[in-house]
């Protein structure tokens, strides 16, 4: 992911994932606990949890989960948590 000063939000599902920070820096909100990550620093988002990132400047982000495996399996699992407003172009829980 590539992120620019901006918010990023998830949905929740059943794997876990990676995230490396190659460079920037910024906020990840994971289920309501605040992490910085600076460039190296590597933050994890377990299955079932939200992750909100915020880019304090342009930041590079890596990611990789157990995702494919799971789907492989028949194991993975999402929850929607947001739907596009019709009214507008932004997005409501």
């Amino acid at each position: 992911y590539e992120i620019r000063f901006c918010d990023w939000s998830s949905d929740v599902c059943s794997s876990d994932l990676v995230y490396v920070c190659l460079e920037g820096r910024g906020t990840a909100d994971i289920d309501g606990a605040r992490f910085d990550f600076d460039e190296n620093d590597v933050f994890v988002v377990p299955s079932w949890h939200t992750v909100r990132l915020h880019a304090a400047q342009d930041s590079i982000l890596f990611s990789f989960s157990d995702r494919p495996v799971q789907q492989v399996l028949g194991l993975w699992r999402e929850e929607k948590l947001c739907k596009p407003d019709s009214t507008s172009e932004g997005l409501q829980p």
